[in-house]
């Protein structure tokens, strides 16, 4: 196939795109400029560079900045596109690059779709456009809710977008929930997340280790050790992403999505070993006034995500495991062994 891609700079897209170049597909690459086009090109085996066509443009303009003559040639040539660009700050002063990106930017790449005649839509969203819910669904949701930030707002908008041409062309809308390393190698170009929780409890105990050697004082992070969090290694995402390519039928919605999530004591007893630091200790948010200064510090850069480890969210995925089913492949199972060797890939 003749596969257009945004967002192939991206920690999913590049592993995405190894994967698809590797099954012998032909890839057009949104870039933002040359600069941008010969990185990505460096990163894939050079065999497959025969294989990739960089193509410059930009979310922010109609038709992503292609000429007419580019339109032109790109018209009844590609066979699907994988929207994956998207702006992810959790920011309300940047709301408004927030949606331009997210929102304005699915748009513009749809219209781009229409105008060549590609036949095949894959969004790629997130889990949480479900916003302060917590019974999730694979199917639209309402946008009249509260959300937690812009990001998750504007997502849920350019959802209900890319539906909307559900009898244009043969869309798909695909929602992973916190992306982690890959399950085989551990690698991870992310400092989003999980691994945010990471670095600060690593730079806190490089500072405990300079201070005094042999600190045995107990240092507290916020979380809710009963809850459970969502975490899916980036190949188990690629796998679904690869899979949606294949189905038949407009409107289908997947949540990419682990059916039992791991609990935050686990999760951070995780981080604790990965780490070797065994002076840490889980604490519930009403205990945030308790906090030391210096706890303080190391907490804080985790405070954005704090809704999401105030409560425990559940995503079914009954589409996604037929889709699986259909493609012979095995839905997550991601053990505690197994998230101890994501995050040792990650370590520095």
């Amino acid at each position: 196939m003749n596969i257009f891609l945004t967002g192939a700079t991206g920690f999913v897209g590049k592993k995405l795109a190894k994967e698809l170049l590797s099954e012998g597909h032909t890839l057009y690459i949104l870039c933002r400029n040359t600069e941008k086009a010969e990185a990505f090109s460096a990163e894939m085996p050079a065999s497959y560079k025969e294989k990739i066509v960089c193509l410059q443009g930009n979310l922010l303009n109609d038709t992503l900045g292609f000429s007419e003559e580019e339109i032109n040639n790109l018209s009844g040539v590609i066979d699907a596109i994988y929207h994956m660009a998207a702006y992810l700050s959790f920011d309300p002063s940047q709301r408004e690059d927030t949606f331009a990106i997210n929102l304005d930017g699915t748009r513009h790449t749809l219209e781009l779709a229409e105008r060549i005649r590609c036949q095949k839509f894959l969004y790629v969203s997130t889990a949480y456009t479900i916003g302060m819910e917590t019974k999730g669904q694979e199917d639209l949701y309402s946008l009249d809710r509260d959300f937690v930030n812009p990001y998750e707002e504007s997502k849920a908008h350019a959802e209900h977008l890319v539906y909307s041409y559900k009898e244009k062309m043969d869309i798909c809308i695909l929602r992973p929930s916190i992306i982690i390393g890959d399950s085989t190698t551990g690698e991870a170009e992310t400092t989003f997340g999980v691994y945010g929780l990471m670095k600060a409890a690593a730079l806190l105990k490089r500072k405990v280790r300079k201070e005094k050697e042999g600190n045995r004082t107990i240092y507290h992070f916020l979380g809710e050790a009963d809850l459970k969090m969502n975490l899916v290694p980036v190949d188990y995402v690629t796998k679904v992403l690869k899979s949606a390519l294949y189905t038949k039928g407009s409107g289908k919605i997947y949540n990419i999505t682990d059916p039992d999530p791991l609990s935050q004591k686990e999760i951070f007893q995780a981080i604790k070993e990965v780490l070797d630091f065994p002076n840490m200790e889980l604490i519930p948010f009403s205990k945030a006034d308790t906090l030391k200064p210096i706890e303080e510090t190391f907490n804080q850069p985790m405070s954005i995500f704090e809704n999401y480890f105030r409560r425990e969210i559940q995503f079914p995925s009954e589409n996604t495991r037929e889709l699986l089913k259909e493609a012979g492949i095995q839905p997550l199972q991601l053990h505690y062994n197994k998230l101890k060797f994501i995050l040792s890939g990650n370590r520095k």
